[in-house]
């Protein structure tokens, strides 16, 4: 990536799971709960780092195969619900720092991500963030918009800036991500790690 000149930033988006919050092993675990209660053998080489920024059906097939994940899908996915409301059911602290540094930023502001708006807007509520976002600058590429690593998300959100490509600095996490900004002509990217 090459060096992002910040003066002429005038808005960042960010990925949501893994950038504002550190939710990736919540994801994983519920997935893992999942199949542990339903008694179906799974590759236990697969770690959540291997998951990260991937739909749940994707993680579902690695974990399994794809053939018996379909198999099962539904009962799957009956249980992981569960998980999830159990796992996001506890309060969830924001990344340290996050809360000051959007309080001083004084630039634009989006988030794109694979999550459902739901869940991007429950847990920056349950956490006291949602006054930074505008609800119409968050964007979830979990229904009508493709998700990543498709550019979708990063073109709409860039549409609602308002903004050139070359002045919206993006912060994501995972390649999946780094990919879908890079397919939406966006250069200014920041891995957070």
């Amino acid at each position: 990536m090459r060096s992002i000149k910040f003066k002429n930033i005038k808005a960042i988006i960010f990925d949501f799971d893994g950038v504002i919050f550190d939710t990736e092993p919540l994801w994983f675990n519920a997935a893992i709960s999942s199949l542990k209660k339903l008694e179906l053998e799974f590759d236990k080489k697969i770690t959540y780092k291997d998951t990260i920024g991937i739909e749940s059906n994707i993680v579902f097939e690695k974990l399994l195969d794809k053939k018996k994940y379909l198999l099962k899908k539904k009962k799957i996915n009956i249980v992981y619900n569960n998980e999830l409301k159990l796992n996001f059911s506890k309060k969830i602290k924001p990344f340290q720092y996050l809360n000051i540094f959007l309080k001083k930023i004084n630039l634009k502001r989006a988030i794109v991500s694979n999550s459902s708006k739901k869940h991007i807007v429950n847990l920056l509520i349950n956490s006291n963030l949602y006054k930074y976002f505008q609800d119409n600058n968050i964007v979830s590429c979990s229904n009508q918009i493709k998700s990543k690593p498709e550019p979708d998300g990063y073109n709409f959100g860039a549409a609602l800036l308002g903004l050139q490509k070359s002045n919206i600095l993006v912060i994501e996490d995972s390649e999946i991500g780094i990919t879908a900004a890079k397919k939406a002509n966006i250069s200014n990217i920041l891995r957070f790690t």
